[in-house]
């Protein structure tokens, strides 16, 4: 059995259910189709990330992750 994959504006639109509690979690679990702990997952995701939504320039992982990269190249060469 392969597993389900889910569009971005699909848990986007999940999770800001969930942070709004106007619904329980069991009730958009029944509703989406999503176990109980997906939903969770994804409501600490959009938690945790929402604060790059509105930060300047690009997050700090990006630029770690490109450093990185460019660093590696040169030793390619």
């Amino acid at each position: 059995m392969q597993r389900q994959q889910h569009s971005a504006p699909f848990k986007a639109k999940v999770a800001l259910e969930a942070l709004t509690e106007q619904s329980t979690v069991h009730e958009l679990a029944a509703r989406y189709g999503v176990h109980l702990a997906q939903i969770t997952r994804w409501e600490q995701q959009l938690e945790e990330g929402v604060d790059a939504i509105f930060s300047r320039g690009q997050p700090k992982r990006v630029r770690e992750e490109e450093a990185l990269r460019a660093r590696l190249y040169q030793e390619i060469g």
